[in-house]
């Protein structure tokens, strides 16, 4: 039995796709499932998939799926899973070798139940380590994810159970589940080191490439936080966004 299954998801673009798996196999902790969904896009994404000899089949699922969209296609996924925790990782970005390991050591010791790391943005193929000497783990509070999604998607490990995405969401689909979990109480926690390696490139939607992708984009980032505000204090921090 796997103690963590990773998630990638996929629809059309996959460039970065083989790179992005391999991050995952450089992995110094091994003990994972890779689960890959196949959203809904043509043939030629299956066969760049299945082509590379050096992916382990023994802790490999891929499922060719219609399109469902970005959030159904997680909880599909989820479903589909074995492991009682989960990583998110986007198709366009990479984990440093050591991330599962050094993320579930301060996950297990530490009894968490949600840890991001930090996750510097780069450009082609060259990205820096940048840690800080800061305190390496800090609670993660409601004015951190109103004012700007300090959570990367693709760094975070979270218990199984507390992995769903709201399906009626089309973007933002994950800053929706950081707010719903942190107004349930779960206490959410950032790792101050360079784990995870977010890739800025031309054919990425987010948060979209005109200006009326960007203004639908932050209308429904509004829509979100309001959504999912309860309180005074909460209605406040939407203002303030």
């Amino acid at each position: 039995m796997p103690k963590v299954s990773i998630i990638v998801t996929i629809y059309k673009y996959y460039e970065f796709l083989n790179e992005c798996i391999q991050s995952v196999y450089n992995q110094t902790y091994n003990n994972f499932e890779l689960i890959i969904v196949n959203d809904g896009s043509d043939v030629a994404i299956h066969n760049e998939v299945i082509k590379n000899k050096n992916f382990n089949l023994d802790n490999f699922k891929y499922f060719n799926v219609p399109r469902l969209r970005r959030s159904a296609a997680l909880n599909f996924a989820i479903r589909k899973s074995k492991a009682n925790i989960i990583c998110i990782l986007d198709s366009d970005d990479l984990w440093h070798p050591k991330k599962l390991e050094t993320q579930l050591f301060y996950f297990e010791n530490f009894n968490l139940d949600f840890l991001c790391t930090k996750s510097p943005i780069f450009v082609g193929n060259e990205f820096k380590v940048l840690n800080s000497k800061k305190r390496l783990l800090k609670k993660i509070n409601k004015p951190d994810l109103y004012s700007r999604n300090i959570i990367a998607h693709s760094s975070v490990m979270y218990k199984k159970k507390f992995a769903k995405y709201n399906e009626k969401i089309f973007t933002n689909v994950d800053i929706d589940v950081w707010l719903r979990l942190i107004s349930q109480k779960l206490d959410l926690y950032f790792l101050n080191l360079s784990l995870t390696y977010i890739r800025k490139h031309k054919n990425q939607y987010f948060p979209g490439t005109n200006k009326i992708d960007k203004f639908k984009y932050f209308v429904n980032s509004i829509k979100i936080r309001i959504n999912n505000s309860h309180k005074f204090y909460d209605y406040t921090l939407v203002l303030i966004y």
